[in-house]
């Protein structure tokens, strides 16, 4: 329905029962890999939907309140700079970017991703 309605497309992942593996990776896994719990049979309560981000930010900007209140909120922090750090429109990277050419016009949107890396370590510390 959701796709019918909004062209917006997702896929549906199959998740562990015990909730530790998205068996995206492993689409043919027959046991997790995290705990070796056995895979059901067929998709039961633990799913993952995943829906593409680019479909997400075209949704938020055919809104035009959103798309307006972003643009606004860009416009104020270069009419208002006095040079301090208030946001990422303010640092060297968009700076940077800027001296690129990208990044120029109020429409244009900057996509930034933190990550947190985690490592299991084995029992001898030798993950």
């Amino acid at each position: 329905m959701l796709e019918r309605k909004t062209g917006i497309k997702h896929v549906r992942y199959q998740v562990c029962e015990n909730g530790c593996y998205c068996y995206a990776e492993k689409p043919d896994a027959e046991t997790c890999p995290e705990c070796g719990a056995p895979r059901p049979a067929e998709f039961k309560k633990k799913t993952f939907d995943f829906i593409d981000v680019v479909y997400l930010l075209r949704l938020q900007y055919s809104d035009a309140a959103v798309a307006t209140r972003f643009q606004a909120y860009r416009s104020k922090l270069q009419a208002h700079n006095d040079g301090s750090i208030r946001d990422i429109w303010d640092g060297k990277l968009v700076e940077k970017i800027r001296a690129e050419g990208m990044l120029l016009e109020n429409t244009d949107l900057a996509f930034l991703c933190s990550t947190v890396l985690l490592v299991r370590l084995s029992a001898d510390g030798l993950g």
